[in-house]
């Protein structure tokens, strides 16, 4: 869940983890904290690019690998593919997404991108949720 919440600070702050399938650089704190490990795949979420996966449009092309039907730039990331490459284990997946679903969608990075690019403030909550203040 903290890795689902750390991508959503990473993000609010105006910052894409690009190599977000290489699950070997992110690792926890001795205070459990998610911390990202490799910086040099890190940019800026006005660079990235966020769209579903191609889908193949026919047969031929269906049986052809992707590399020869999909043309892409580095900051273009298939958001639909985070599911399966997120190094997320499989036990954990359904509450991840039931929690924090939203990370696997086109709609949320468009929103949280165009949220950072309009100069807004998006709130993120750095400790433990259940620490959380609670309005009377």
């Amino acid at each position: 869940m903290d890795f689902g919440y750390f991508l959503k600070g990473l993000a609010a702050t105006g910052i894409f983890p690009s190599d977000l399938f290489n699950t070997w650089n992110y690792g926890v704190t001795r205070r459990g904290r998610v911390v990202l490990f490799d910086y040099d795949d890190v940019i800026p979420i006005e660079h990235a690019s966020f769209s579903r996966k191609p889908g193949a449009y026919d047969e031929s092309e269906e049986l052809a690998p992707e590399e020869d039907r999909i043309v892409a730039t580095a900051n273009d990331f298939f958001i639909d593919e985070m599911r399966s490459y997120s190094g997320i284990p499989q036990r954990l997946k359904g509450v991840f997404e039931l929690v924090l679903g939203d990370l696997f969608t086109v709609e949320f990075w468009h929103s949280v991108k165009g949220q950072v690019s309009a100069g807004e403030l998006v709130d993120i909550t750095p400790y433990d949720r259940a620490m959380k203040f609670r309005r009377a």
